[in-house]
């Protein structure tokens, strides 16, 4: 009886991933690079400073630039569901304001 196990075959996107780390863990894979993005993106930073409560914060410079700025796809990111789940809460009271 012959056995024949298909290669498993798993593509992964990351901005922060180190690729490199990643091969090595795993038998030295594939790892594919590919810079640059695909689309215009314009990247507004604030300087204020958030240390206090960032992602507040976030949300309310997601909102001012949602509310002064021409129509277009705004996306603010943050690490961690719980996190996601707060920035969410946190719009629906501006928005209600």
């Amino acid at each position: 009886m012959t056995c024949s196990a298909k290669r498993l075959r798993l593509v992964i996107t990351s901005a922060t991933l180190d690729g490199e780390k990643f091969s090595a863990y795993f038998g030295d894979c594939p790892v594919f690079d590919v810079p640059g993005r695909t689309y215009p993106v314009e990247v507004i930073h604030s300087l204020d400073n958030h240390t206090g409560d960032y992602l507040l914060a976030s949300v309310e410079t997601a909102m001012s630039i949602h509310a002064d700025m021409p129509p277009g796809t705004l996306r603010c990111f943050a690490c961690r569901s719980l996190r996601c789940r707060a920035s969410v809460c946190f719009m629906a009271q501006w928005h209600a304001m």
